[in-house]
């Protein structure tokens, strides 16, 4: 399921609970009765029905025809040592998750199959069902046959072996409504780097959270179904405790909710526990876009993701109840600063950073050009499908512009990637913002479906096919583009000093593919013609002025720091409200707001 998941484990599987096995008939001709000249009807006779172990096989093996064959970089000679990848990574799976063989684990077993792994053949199926023989007394019991499990793990590490970005997705779209808390769960830094936190800090809830009025933005859970966090020990414990504060509609169908004990400040400002509280599960449709008022005049509009077919309509609610305040409060400046929040999300649908830009470009304007790879038309072209294919330009397709969005911030990181690159680039090209924070991915790559798996194994295969440009032809992929004003976030400065994260740069990336064995996908340079092919985009209603963006580069640069801006998060003192680079884009929208009308 398309859901960004809090914490960086092994992805979920979602297990398939009807199968479908394919039966042919085929009618069988009749015996000439004596004396009567007719023959009576015949009755149809089943041929043997493949079994469902062979077919799942089957689905396994030609499923990666067209993954590979539309990929950028992989080759079909290539196709075994794929295979094998999956195959070594589903028995490590295996061995580290609880969700599929029960304890007391066959580490012996698992070693051996791992070993025999490295060098068994990988063209037929013989090596994935000696494995599960090997493993059968010890599974979980499912709904799903082990070798149907043992095949969709590794279908993800095989297809994972490709590129990173290449995945097997067992659900089509993700859903519009979901069940669970609502409760939105902050973790510290250093959670995040694998150390587990004393309690979870409550970030805020979900539009339509049923539990709205019974925890508050602020609360320490410390409990969650009698199991203390401070007692966790285990990574993967501490998300399964998680897991049932998620908004999921496949893991709530038995549970009518989760019992939570937390900390919350009372009228006197004292922390006080609030014991063994029942947070009730209920379905609702979640909200991916967010809003406040920081300051006279200057606005914060976060999205989440560009996943959802609703992220660009939620944004563009959101900005309707802005204006709307905006009215209502007569001493508003009359052109506000919005600071754009795009920071944490890591893409999704284009055709949304379509959408969404209609706020800030003329319809029909081009937003990114697109370069797949195209099916060769004979067997013989193999060698050479890897170059470029078709170009597609991609355009604003939503009439929504608003002249009042003169001044505009783009707050970006390094967890900003795919779509909302899309979306930052061409609105950089345009010069129609400022970009601010910290580099961000740098994935100027995109996922086409290409295969669709039938029952029993299903879902579909998610490939990177194609290369993203921005409006001028520049590649942001793995170097991205440089930003207006770099704040020197502390978070981001003292993660990069731990070994467990590895930002998205240039030569991590390189040595990221060196040790999984997988090609480098170097953009390949795109030429074009003007495509500026829009008149009114030289209206300078439509730009920061080159004035305004010297003068806030400079005022950057002298600014007193806030105090979020000074803390270390590795040290006592460090706060999970902390936020140094909205605190500093903050100081620099305000300066903006404040500047003569002049430029604009």
């Amino acid at each position: 399921m398309f859901r960004l998941r809090k914490i960086e484990l092994l992805p979920r599987l979602a297990l398939f609970a009807s199968l479908f096995l394919i039966v042919f008939h085929q009618g069988c001709g009749g015996k000439k009765q004596g004396g009567t000249g007719e023959t009576p009807p015949s009755t149809p006779k089943k041929e043997p029905s493949p079994s469902l172990e062979s077919l799942a096989c089957d689905i396994f093996f030609k499923s990666l025809d067209p993954a590979i064959y539309y990929h950028l970089t992989a080759t079909p000679a290539e196709k075994e040592k794929y295979i094998r990848t999956g195959y070594l990574f589903a028995l490590q799976v295996f061995k580290e998750n609880q969700t599929f063989l029960r304890d007391p684990k066959p580490v012996e077993v698992i070693a051996r199959l791992q070993k025999e792994g490295e060098t068994a053949p990988m063209q037929t199926c013989d090596p994935f069902l000696n494995a599960v023989s090997a493993l059968k007394d010890y599974f979980v019991k499912t709904d799903v046959a082990p070798l149907i499990l043992f095949l969709r793990v590794s279908l993800m590490g095989t297809v994972k072996a490709m590129d990173e970005f290449s995945q097997w997705v067992p659900e089509a779209e993700p859903p519009t409504q979901l069940i669970g808390t609502g409760i939105k769960v902050k973790e510290r830094p250093d959670y995040k780097l694998g150390r587990i936190p004393p309690y979870l800090w409550v970030e805020g809830y979900e539009d339509g959270s049923p539990n709205s009025e019974v925890i508050h933005k602020g609360a320490k859970i410390v409990k969650i179904d009698g199991k203390t966090i401070s007692s966790i020990k285990d990574k993967e414990e501490l998300a399964d405790l998680i897991e049932k504060l998620e908004d999921n509609p496949d893991s709530h169908t038995e549970k009518k909710g989760v019992t939570v004990s937390f900390l919350e400040k009372d009228v006197t400002d004292e922390w006080k526990l609030h014991e063994d509280v029942f947070l009730k599960f209920e379905r609702y449709t979640p909200k991916y876009a967010r809003y406040k008022s920081l300051d006279n005049g200057v606005w914060w509009l976060s999205l989440s993701t560009f996943i959802p077919t609703s992220a660009a309509s939620d944004v563009l609610s959101k900005w309707s109840e802005i204006q709307e305040e905006m009215i209502l409060d007569e001493s508003d400046a009359s052109h506000p600063v919005i600071i754009l929040d795009l920071r944490g999300n890591g893409g999704g649908r284009v055709d949304q950073a379509q959408i969404l830009a209609a706020l800030f470009l003329p319809y029909d304007t081009i937003l990114s050009h697109e370069v797949s790879i195209v099916a060769p038309k004979e067997e013989s072209d193999r060698p050479v499908r890897n170059k470029l294919g078709k170009l597609t330009t991609l355009r604003v397709i939503h009439n929504k512009e608003s002249k009042l969005l003169r001044k505009m911030i783009l707050l970006v990181d390094q967890t900003t990637a795919s779509a909302s690159e899309i979306f930052a680039y061409a609105l950089m090209d345009y010069k129609r913002v400022l970009i601010v924070g910290m580099p961000t991915a740098g994935k100027g790559i995109g996922q086409a479906i290409k295969a669709v798996l039938p029952p029993p194994i299903g879902g579909f295969l998610l490939i990177t096919n194609m290369y993203y440009y921005s409006p001028l032809g520049k590649s942001f992929h793995v170097d991205a583009a440089p930003l207006d004003i770099v704040i020197d976030d502390p978070v981001s400065i003292w993660q990069k000093t731990q070994s467990s994260y590895k930002p998205f740069r240039l030569a991590e990336r390189k040595k990221a593919y060196e040790e999984h064995n997988s090609p480098f996908p170097i953009v390949p340079p795109l030429s074009l013609s003007d495509p500026f092919d829009r008149p009114d985009l030289n209206q300078e209603s439509y730009k920061v002025s080159d004035s305004d963006r010297s003068k806030l580069k400079e005022y950057a640069k002298t600014a007193p720091r806030p105090p979020s801006c000074n803390l270390d998060p590795g040290k006592p003192g460090f706060t999970e409200e902390s936020d140094c680079l909205l605190d500093r884009t903050e100081q620099i929208a305000i300066h903006w707001r404040d500047l003569p009308e002049e430029g604009l």
